[in-house]
C-alpha cells in the first residue's frame, strides 16, 4: 500500500523516488531489484521507504499505475484535436444526431 505519507512529499522528493524506482526496475529483472539501491539513489533513508511503501511490491505497483497516467494523459492530449475537429466536422454535417459521442463525456471515450 502506498501510505499517505508518501503522497504529502513535496513534488520533487516524490519524483526523486519514483525516476530512482522505475530507473532501477526497468534496469534489472523485478527479482534483482533492491530497495536498498532505490533508496540510495533517491538519496532517502531506509526507514523512511517503509513510511512511504509496505514493501518493493507496492512501490511497483505504484510505479506502473504512474507510468500508465502519464501515458493516459499524453494520449488525451494528443487525441482530443482530433477530436475535436472530428465532432465539428460531425456538426458541418449536420450528422452529430447519430454518433454517440455527442451523447457522452469525453473522457469516457479516452
Amino acid at each position: 500500500m502506498v501510505h499517505q505519507t508518501f503522497l504529502n512529499l513535496p513534488e520533487e522528493k516524490r519524483a526523486r523516488i519514483l525516476d530512482s524506482a522505475v530507473d532501477e526496475f526497468v534496469r534489472l529483472p523485478y527479482e534483482r531489484t533492491s530497495i536498498n539501491r532505490i533508496i540510495e539513489n533517491a538519496g532517502i533513508p531506509k526507514g523512511s521507504f517503509y513510511q512511504y511503501f509496505d514493501s518493493k511490491d507496492d512501490l511497483y505497483g505504484y510505479c506502473i499505475l504512474s507510468i500508465y497516467r502519464q501515458v493516459a494523459q499524453l494520449r488525451q492530449q494528443k487525441q482530443q484535436p482530433l477530436l475535436d475537429m472530428g465532432l465539428k466536422r460531425a456538426a458541418r454535417l449536420g450528422i452529430q444526431e447519430t454518433i454517440p459521442i455527442f451523447n457522452a463525456e469525453v473522457g469516457e471515450l479516452i
